[in-house]
């Protein structure tokens, strides 16, 4: 996380465009850092928790958006096409294949998704159903996040 906040705090562009979100699923998913710009963000500490849950996580990230994109009116201009960081190390302990199927059908077009993998556990074809864009930690530079953006 350190890389890629890193790489949107050297773009003066990204300074001023760039809000940020934590979401946690290791266990209950719960939002950690509310919705804010990234110039005011400082990494939190993170909770451990038991389990992965994937479907739990994608239904709250889920509800997060419907809550806090602006969509583009007459009236207004709205939030861009957000970014959302996956960041996973394990395989999900929970049936994942409901929220994958609401994420492709109602998310996937509006949203861009990088899957991030740790470790050797990870169940990186599971992320590849969410998302063609899945990195291996290990193999990843900030250059590979800002193409993203």
């Amino acid at each position: 996380m350190a890389t890629i906040i890193k790489a949107i705090k050297t773009d003066p562009h990204a300074i001023e465009t760039v809000w940020i979100s934590i979401i946690v699923f290791a266990g209950q998913a719960k939002t950690l850092v509310p919705l804010q710009e990234v110039v005011s963000f400082y990494p939190p500490r993170f909770p451990i928790g038991g389990g992965t849950s994937l479907s739990n996580g994608l239904g709250h990230l889920m509800f997060e958006l419907r809550r806090n994109i602006i969509k583009t009116t007459l009236e207004q201009k709205g939030d861009w096409k957000p970014i959302i960081f996956l960041f996973q190390g394990g395989v999900p302990t929970d049936d994942s294949k409901n929220a994958i199927y609401e994420w492709k059908q109602n998310w996937q077009r509006t949203a861009n998704m990088v899957a991030i993998s740790f470790g050797d556990n990870t169940d990186t074809s599971l992320l590849g159903e969410l998302t063609d864009n899945v990195l291996q930690f290990n193999n990843a530079t900030s250059d590979d996040y800002q193409k993203f953006s």
